[in-house]
């Protein structure tokens, strides 16, 4: 059994959105496949909990499954009510009568949209409703399409956090709209976004929220590789260092995982994503374009200190004491970048 997730999602909407593990859901899953395996019980049981913020076995992805109440075996289809959509869009109509920036706090609380002095509010069945950016801890996540949002980490107990944490990763499991709260135009204004959950990344603790009117397809499977896009001088001029792309630094962390590909750094604040084929010269944001590196190395890259072979991915060096201690680009995943951004780099 391969896709065990969705292979329970067909089994209990057969069982009407309800049912017992030992009493109907065992018995139809034996039923219903022969690819079983010796283990199936355990697996069954294990993809539930996997699948339902109602257990500690949560692997906070998808929250599908219900477990009514702890210890039965009763488990219910978490099957969306799409009212709570709609009451969040209708809520979106109301606000975008009202010129961007100039939204009054009240108004906002009024909406029920935010409450308290947290940075993720939530709803009363416990999902994100909105998430607050004052623009003062982290002004460079902000881009024209959506924001990179950092987990909070407060003073409050650690399962404070953690639930709020929760609560935005539902919302991108249930395809489900969040409010974005931004700086207006003046100290006493806000501003609104329709945000999307599109990544989460628990290694680097942030969240990527797309703005827009419904949420953004992103393809499953690797498209071809392109090298280079035509850019406008806006995009050209807003990419650099200091903003670093979020959504570029996103996808190029989620390949790679948070590590120097040239050295042993792992702290994802003294972490880039660099662009192989540089912005400057239409590099796409293709992440098969980009490579993890640390602030050293990659002002090291930009100035031509060292170059990279193909096809293993050597380091060849042209200046000494630069501390790269890899003979090859390393990553944590094993993935490497294309290798026509290489050839197109350095290809002139």
């Amino acid at each position: 059994m391969e896709d065990w997730r969705s292979f329970m999602e067909d089994i209990m909407r057969e069982l009407g959105g309800k049912a017992n593990l030992s009493n109907e859901i065992y018995p139809l899953v034996e039923q219903r496949s022969q690819d079983l395996g010796t283990n199936w019980r355990a697996r069954v049981r294990a993809t539930l909990e996997e699948n339902s913020s109602d257990t500690e076995s949560w692997n906070g992805n998808f929250d599908l499954f219900k477990n009514s109440k702890k210890g039965s075996g009763n488990w219910i289809l978490r099957e969306f009510d799409n009212s709570t959509i709609k009451e969040r869009l209708m809520l979106w109509e109301k606000i975008k009568k009202i010129p961007y920036g100039e939204l009054d706090p009240k108004f906002i609380r009024d909406l029920k949209i935010y409450k308290g002095a947290t940075g993720i509010c939530r709803d009363g069945n416990d999902l994100c409703i909105s998430v607050l950016n004052t623009g003062e801890n982290y002004p460079d996540d902000i881009y024209e399409d959506g924001i990179l949002y950092h987990y909070p980490n407060t003073t409050r107990p650690k399962s404070f956090d953690l639930n709020e944490i929760n609560s935005v990763k539902k919302c991108r499991s249930l395809n489900l709209p969040i409010f974005v709260i931004l700086p207006g135009n003046s100290k006493r204004k806000r501003a609104i976004k329709l945000g999307w959950v599109e990544e989460f990344d628990d290694n680097c603790e942030w969240f990527l929220i797309s703005f827009g009117e419904s949420k953004p397809e992103r393809p499953e499977k690797e498209t071809e590789f392109v090298g280079k896009i035509k850019r406008n001088k806006k995009q050209r001029r807003t990419s650099a260092r200091g903003n670093n792309q979020p959504k570029f630094r996103v996808d190029v962390f989620k390949r790679y995982g948070s590590k120097c590909a040239l050295c042993n750094i792992e702290n994802k604040n003294i972490l880039d994503a660099a662009h192989i084929i540089p912005v400057e010269e239409n590099g796409t944001d293709d992440p098969r374009n980009g490579i993890v590196l640390c602030k050293n190395h990659h002002a090291a890259f930009d100035e031509g200190l060292f170059e990279i072979s193909l096809p293993n991915f050597l380091i060849h060096t042209t200046h000494e004491n630069l501390n790269i201690s890899e003979l090859s680009l390393t990553t944590k995943t094993g993935k490497t970048p294309h290798e026509n951004a290489f050839h197109e780099r350095y290809t002139k």
